[in-house]
């Protein structure tokens, strides 16, 4: 009889655990952000050229479907080096047009590391037509601050010049000169 209560208790214990773990996984698909991601047509053929540097072990250029995820790409490259920092660019990000994308060392910074994406001279990318995803792979444009240009572009019109940016709220002089040579207005 003994033996038999060991076991349910077992039993119980094992099915509160897999409901606790089922619970947790459930708010976490319920809590966890979402990430929107505009101007990417799933359904394309379209290939970009994606040009990996900096601490991946086969630096070089690579076509890959439009909308590739970065992390798809970094394996593609042989994956980091020892030295290389996964945080130092967003794993994440989904890749819409051709660009250069550069890795960092983990102490690079002094510790702190800081995401980079540079467009290609070829591809800058046009502050006219981007969306707020496609901006906020610019170096120090975040989620917020792109969806405050595209907001700004929505109530005032097309940027006449790239200079306009600095029209919009959280676009200082140092700001933009780190993005300026990364951006254009179209034809």
């Amino acid at each position: 009889m003994h033996n038999h209560t060991a076991g349910k208790i077992i039993l119980y214990l094992v099915g509160f655990v897999a409901l606790a773990v089922f619970g947790m996984a459930i708010t976490c698909l319920r809590d966890c952000p979402a990430v929107v991601v505009d101007g990417v047509d799933y359904a394309t053929d379209e290939e970009i050229i994606v040009d990996v540097r900096g601490e991946v072990k086969d630096a070089g250029s690579y076509s890959v479907p439009k909308g590739t995820p970065l992390h798809d790409v970094i394996f593609m490259a042989g994956g980091l080096t020892s030295r290389g920092d996964a945080s130092s660019v967003d794993v994440g990000a989904l890749l819409t047009q051709d660009c250069t994308i550069v890795v960092g060392a983990a102490d690079d910074y002094d510790g702190v590391v800081k995401a980079k994406l540079e467009y290609s001279t070829e591809s800058k990318c046009n502050i006219n037509t981007a969306t707020a995803s496609q901006l906020s792979m610019l170096p120090g444009i975040g989620d917020s601050l792109a969806h405050t240009i595209e907001n700004y572009r929505k109530v005032n019109g097309r940027f006449e010049s790239i200079d306009d940016l600095k029209r919009v709220d959280g676009i200082g002089n140092k700001k933009f000169e780190n993005i300026k040579n990364m951006i254009t207005v179209g034809d």
